[in-house]
């Protein structure tokens, strides 16, 4: 039976016997190219008693049923983010006959899904349906999405920025950044990067949050001649 985790890790301490000195730490994964690895290394590896390593298998399928929760989550929020759709209700109880989008779908996803529903109904700690889970699926969400665009404007050769200015639900005005550039495709795309609070509409404090947030994305020098654009709207040097 092939070794059921890959083994990230290794400690030597001293010891009589070479071959028992070694504490591990597993990770998550299946894989059987760390201990081929070390058989390689050491030439031979202690084996692990029976019940740890049934241990070790059964930790890893409750992880990788974790993951597969997870990911029907996200899937649930991406549902909503694609058609603009508010994720939260004013109530999330498990009585409640409006719960929001985001729970209605997760309470669908488990009437097709025996993993999901079984999730549901015996989670004690982690069920993914809290507020706070919501919102820590959409912060990092948000913080892959950034880190590819990142990525796609450093190996770009031209980019343009577009400034607008909005207001959230306190009435407070935010500027909005979006890049316009040219991804690995050839093909024209435009991306909505991030939200600033401003102190107002002027001309140098959104030349000056747009500064920022490019020195951010490309701190060297040399790389800001690929901007080659700007836009604004509802800036004040724009409506005299």
């Amino acid at each position: 039976m092939g070794f059921a985790c890959c083994v990230t890790s290794m400690i030597l301490v001293s010891g009589t016997d070479p071959h028992a000195s070694f504490m591990w730490c597993f990770t998550l994964e299946h894989d059987t190219k760390a201990y081929d690895l070390l058989v390689q290394m050491h030439g031979k590896v202690p084996k692990l008693n029976e019940a740890y390593r049934k241990g070790v298998i059964k930790h890893n399928q409750e992880i990788d049923k974790n993951r597969y929760i997870l990911s029907k989550s996200i899937d649930c929020v991406k549902f909503c983010g694609a058609f603009e759709l508010a994720l939260q209700g004013h109530d999330e109880t498990v009585e409640s006959l409006n719960p929001g989008v985001f729970r209605g779908l997760v309470d669908f996803v488990s009437s097709v899904d025996s993993v999901m529903e079984a999730h549901l109904k015996n989670a004690t700690v982690f069920k993914g349906t809290s507020k706070t889970i919501q919102n820590e699926l959409l912060y990092f969400m948000l913080e892959v999405t950034r880190e590819t665009i990142v990525l796609q404007l450093r190996s770009t050769d031209y980019l343009a920025t577009q400034a607008d200015d909005t207001t959230d639900v306190s009435t407070k005005t935010q500027s909005v950044f979006v890049f316009c550039y040219i991804d690995e495709n050839s093909e024209v795309v435009e991306r909505f990067y991030c939200f600033s609070y401003l102190k107002d509409s002027s001309a140098d404090t959104i030349s000056a949050a747009i500064l920022n947030e490019l020195n951010l994305i490309l701190p060297e020098r040399s790389a800001k001649e690929k901007l080659i654009a700007q836009s604004y709207d509802a800036a004040s040097v724009m409506r005299g």
